[in-house]
């Protein structure tokens, strides 16, 4: 759970934006999604792929599988974002 609510907060912070960005974007409750990015709160599914979709990402990269630390998705894809 460190590993998705550490990237959350990366993710965002890189692209700008504030948690009622994010939770306007993907359509999560705002509580919620400030839940998940503190590691109040384990996070669903759905709301994990709505994030990833949002983002541009894989839900693989979110939870760390095989992926180092210094791992960051390419900055072409922050770009489709805006």
């Amino acid at each position: 759970m460190d590993e998705i609510k550490n990237r959350l907060s990366m993710l965002r912070t890189a692209k700008g934006l504030s948690r009622r960005d994010v939770s306007e974007a993907t359509g999560i409750k705002y509580t919620t999604y400030c839940h998940y990015e503190d590691g109040a709160m384990e996070i669903k599914a759905v709301a994990l792929l709505k994030i990833a979709l949002f983002y541009n990402i894989s839900v693989d990269w979110l939870l760390g599988n095989n992926i180092s630390e210094t791992d960051v998705p390419p900055s072409s894809k922050w770009d489709e974002i805006r």
